[in-house]
C-alpha cells in the first residue's frame, strides 16, 4: 500500500469563520484634523503676540523667556511634523527661520526679540494655510487617533494632552475625556497645571 502524505492545511483554511481578517485601522486625514490646527495656531499667535509685544518693550523676565524659548520649541516641532506630512514647503521655511532666530532671543531678549517676531507672525500665517480636512467629523475613536497623532508630533504627553484638549470644543473635550484611556487621562492630570502656567507666562503682556 502507498501511503501518500499531505500537506499541512493552515487552519484558517478549514472554516471561512476562522478566516477573519482584521479591518483595516482608520487614519485620520493626512492634512489634519480641525483640533490640531487649531493648537498650532493658538500656539503660533501666541508667541507672535507675545514677541511682537517684547519687540516694544513689554516685560520679559526670565520666567516668561524660558517660557517661550519652552513654548517655541514645542510648537516648532510639532509644526514640522505637520510639514513633512503635508509636504508644504513654506510651512517648513517658515520654522526654519523661527528656528535660526531663537538663539539671539535665546542669548538676548532685547537684541532677539523683533526678529523672531517677524519668524513667528511669518510662521503663523502658514500655519493659517494648512488645510484642516474639510468635513472631518469627531466620533470617539477618530478623537483618539487624532489625538494620538498629535501627541506623536509633539513628543511628550504632559504637553500634548492638555495642549490639544485646549484647543477642544466642549463637546470635544467631554467626548475625548470619557474615550480616553487611563494613561491619557493621568497625562492630563499631571500635565495641564504645568502646560497652563507656561502658556500664561508667553501671554503675560501680549492678552
Amino acid at each position: 500500500m502507498t501511503t501518500t502524505l499531505l500537506a499541512p492545511v493552515p487552519d484558517t483554511a478549514l472554516s471561512p469563520v476562522l478566516a477573519v481578517r482584521p479591518s483595516p485601522a482608520r487614519r485620520p486625514p493626512a492634512t489634519g484634523c480641525p483640533i490640531e490646527r487649531r493648537a498650532l495656531r493658538a500656539g503660533a499667535r501666541d508667541l507672535a503676540a507675545a514677541l511682537t509685544g517684547i519687540a516694544l518693550d513689554d516685560p520679559c523676565c526670565r520666567r516668561r523667556q524660558r517660557a517661550v524659548l519652552a513654548s517655541s520649541a514645542t510648537v516648532v516641532r510639532t509644526a514640522g511634523a505637520v510639514a513633512r506630512r503635508t509636504g508644504d514647503g513654506a510651512l517648513g521655511a517658515a520654522r526654519g527661520a523661527v528656528t535660526a532666530a531663537t538663539p539671539v532671543f535665546a542669548a538676548d531678549v532685547s537684541a532677539g526679540a523683533p526678529a523672531l517676531a517677524l519668524a513667528w507672525t511669518a510662521l503663523a500665517d502658514a500655519l493659517d494655510g494648512v488645510p484642516a480636512g474639510g468635513g472631518h467629523d469627531h466620533p470617539s475613536g477618530e478623537l483618539l487617533r487624532c489625538e494620538h497623532r498629535f501627541r506623536t508630533a509633539v513628543g511628550t504627553a504632559l504637553v500634548a494632552v492638555p495642549w490639544f484638549l485646549d484647543a477642544c470644543s466642549p463637546r470635544e473635550r467631554r467626548d475625548l475625556v470619557l474615550a480616553a484611556p487611563r494613561r491619557l487621562r493621568l497625562a492630563l492630570r499631571q500635565g495641564e497645571d504645568r502646560w497652563l502656567a507656561r502658556r500664561d507666562a508667553v501671554r503675560a503682556a501680549a492678552h
